[in-house]
């Protein structure tokens, strides 16, 4: 596996683990239309060593009330998503000869009460390694299809 390769899989794979493994809080408002977020730290392993990344998933249109047995297509709501590398690994990186990060999740979902809600296509773009302080790495992505 390249290094370039390892870099993007590390950006993005701790958000994919942290949630798999249950560590996301979801919360709601009261509209018609609901936002849902949730945040948590993945530690995930480096070539410095073990590092704590901080991510979060939202999505801003989720509906508050769905019928049980429904199935839902996927693609229709888009989910963001944000994991900050911090400065340490990011200058291990850039000593490693990379230049930049970003990369993209596959085969993983979230759970909302029970039910496991995929989410496909969650990718960020590449984006330069700052010379200094953390790098933000954003996503976006859709809700994937389901039955509730």
């Amino acid at each position: 596996m390249s290094i370039s390769h390892f870099t993007r899989r590390l950006a993005t794979a701790g958000v994919v683990t942290a949630v798999a493994a249950g560590t996301l809080v979801a919360g709601s408002t009261t509209a018609a239309d609901a936002a849902v977020t949730g945040s948590g730290t993945y530690d995930c392993a480096t070539p410095i060593g073990p590092l704590s990344v901080p991510f979060s998933l939202g999505s801003e249109s989720l509906p508050e009330v769905v019928g049980t047995g429904l199935p839902v297509p996927g693609g229709l709501v888009p989910v963001t998503g944000l994991a900050t590398l911090p400065a340490s690994l990011l200058g291990t990186l850039s000593f490693l000869g990379l230049t930049d990060v970003g990369g993209s999740i596959s085969n993983f979902s979230v759970l909302m009460g029970e039910t496991p809600i995929p989410i496909d296509g969650l990718t960020t773009a590449s984006l330069p390694i700052p010379g200094t302080g953390d790098l933000a790495l954003p996503s976006n992505g859709t809700i994937g299809a389901f039955t509730t």
